[in-house]
């Protein structure tokens, strides 16, 4: 028998297929919440462990963007004055498009800044 998961603002029902035996010891757990305080360090503890999972489990383009491409998006922002829009620190997909669009520009400055710097 599957977990449900249900988000009654999105309209959304997801049937998780669980193992007999981590089933059974999901039930022991739901025993156990009979105080708030117990259900309350539960809902914590689940929270902590479902929200890296779910993330893990989305569409590679919905995952939230590296701390190299964040750091790469920053310095385009920044050397070339072009906005960062909030989607591009969260979403890969966004991301991806943006580094497409202005990374090559960025890239062309450097070396163009490189070259006029005098040698020693």
């Amino acid at each position: 028998m599957p977990l449900l998961l249900i988000d009654a603002d999105l309209d959304l029902l997801v049937e998780v297929p669980m193992t007999p035996d981590a089933r059974d010891a999901l039930t022991l757990q739901c025993r156990r919440l009979a105080d708030e305080r117990s259900r309350s360090s539960f809902e914590q503890r689940l929270g902590d462990q479902l929200a890296p999972a779910l993330t893990d489990c989305l569409d590679w383009d919905l995952k939230p963007p590296s701390s190299a491409q964040i750091t790469f998006a920053t310095s385009i922002a920044r050397q070339l004055g072009v906005d960062l829009p909030a989607d591009v620190l969260r979403l890969r997909g966004a991301m991806n498009a943006y580094l497409d669009k202005h990374g090559e520009t960025f890239k062309q400055q450097q070396q163009a800044r490189r070259a006029a710097k005098p040698q020693d």
